[in-house]
């Protein structure tokens, strides 16, 4: 995923070469970005993808089920929420 347009809460990504991000269905679900050494890194949670402008093929992505996908996803932003509400997580690596 490539090209962040960041808001106070909101986040615009779309995907790198226009794969398909979201689908119908997944809004509520997590948002991240693989680490270099194969862990995530939490980013936020879904809110939305753009289907009319931004549609991408589904492919194998259910095709029994979603009948629409986007490469533009709009989610809401982790750090801006802790950062508005001064909340602090507490992570550690799983390998250490």
């Amino acid at each position: 995923m490539n090209g962040d347009r960041s808001g106070q809460w909101m986040v615009v990504r779309a995907s790198s070469g226009h794969d398909v991000a979201v689908a119908r269905g997944d809004s509520g679900g997590a948002v991240y970005d693989p680490t270099s050494s194969g862990g995530a890194l939490a980013k936020g949670t879904i809110s939305a993808g753009e289907f009319f402008n931004h549609p991408a093929s589904c492919g194998s992505v259910r095709p029994d089920v979603v009948t629409e996908c986007s490469y533009q996803i709009m989610f809401n932003s982790h750090i801006a929420v802790l950062q508005r509400w001064d909340v602090h997580t507490i992570t550690s690596d799983p390998g250490s």
